[in-house]
């Protein structure tokens, strides 16, 4: 039986997934790629979401990670100085499936826990707008509403929060 969106795991081998996120890997809440997007009436459309990303040199736990959970994406980082350093791989999961999975290890996590509680909160704000919202047929595209100014706040002082904990230059968001 899946929990939380994710395969049925056992508690163990989620703790020791949260103990390799604790050491290897980034939780975060990035402003989403597109560019802004704006309405008639001017409003902007502003996505937010999670981010989890593992990196190793090694990528055979990178691939079991993603055979294990069914998501993500393994990608190679190349350096200007490759010929100095060995490659390096990230496992990157975003959005949906990355607040899935954070939820399922987030018991286990302790270096990273606070960053798990505000994706967590992402996602809580998220739905509590998904009930606010008017019906389908309004906005830019049917269904879709510019996100009201009282949530994108929020949305954008827990995305700060994780850039500062994780130790990143708080970018324009």
């Amino acid at each position: 039986m899946e929990k939380y969106g994710v395969p049925d795991i056992p508690a163990l081998i989620l703790a020791y997934i949260a103990g390799f996120v604790d050491g290897e890997g980034t939780i975060s809440i990035r402003r989403g790629s597109r560019k802004r997007l704006r309405a008639s009436d001017g409003a902007l459309f502003e996505e937010y979401g999670a981010s989890l990303v593992v990196t190793q040199k090694d990528r055979t736990v990178l691939e079991w990670l993603r055979e294990l959970f069914g998501r993500g994406c393994i990608i190679q980082v190349k350096s200007k100085w490759a010929d100095q350093y060995d490659p390096c791989f990230y496992w990157k999961v975003d959005y949906r499936s990355a607040v899935e999975i954070i939820r399922a290890i987030a018991p286990y996590l302790r270096v990273k826990k606070r960053q798990a509680e505000l994706v967590l909160a992402l996602d809580e704000a998220k739905a509590e707008y998904l009930l606010r919202r008017r019906p389908p047929g309004f906005g830019f595209r049917a269904g879709v509403l510019p996100t009201p100014p009282d949530l994108l706040e929020r949305y954008r002082a827990l995305c700060v929060e994780t850039q500062t904990l994780n130790g990143r230059k708080v970018i324009n968001v």
